[in-house]
């Protein structure tokens, strides 16, 4: 999968640093370079000033904005960068949601880093197909 990552740049959004620190160097042993963001304003400052293949985005970020406000700046800027959203307490009703507007998968916390790896290189890869 490694040749499949290498030109991948994601922007990854855990307002928990261990475990964006912990994505984040799990990913670089896939070939993925990440830029981690710790809050929602510092995502969308990051955002603004990178470009990114892809954005990993917790949905509770601790302080506002939280993940869908991230999501609603990213999608006024960018429709088409992949958005895949996670969290440890999402109901079906909020996975939904997420889902309209505008993210491309949602992950439930904890999962392997494999599974969202696979998301990335689906997403970024154009292959629609199997979501969610």
């Amino acid at each position: 999968m490694r040749n499949n990552c290498e030109s991948l740049m994601l922007l990854l959004v855990d307002d928990d640093s261990v475990v964006a620190d912990l994505l984040s160097s799990w990913l670089a042993t896939a070939g993925v370079k990440s830029i981690v963001a710790c809050s929602g304003r510092d995502a969308i400052d990051k955002f603004r000033r990178t470009a990114f293949s892809a954005v990993v985005l917790d949905l509770d970020l601790g302080a506002p904005p939280d993940g869908f406000g991230v999501l609603e700046a990213i999608r006024a800027e960018n429709l088409d960068i992949p958005v895949i959203m996670m969290s440890g307490m999402a109901s079906a009703g909020v996975k939904e949601n997420a889902l309209q507007k505008g993210a491309r998968a949602f992950l439930d916390k904890p999962f392997h880093p494999e599974r969202l790896l696979r998301l990335l290189i689906k997403s970024t890869s154009g292959n629609t197909a199997g979501w969610k």
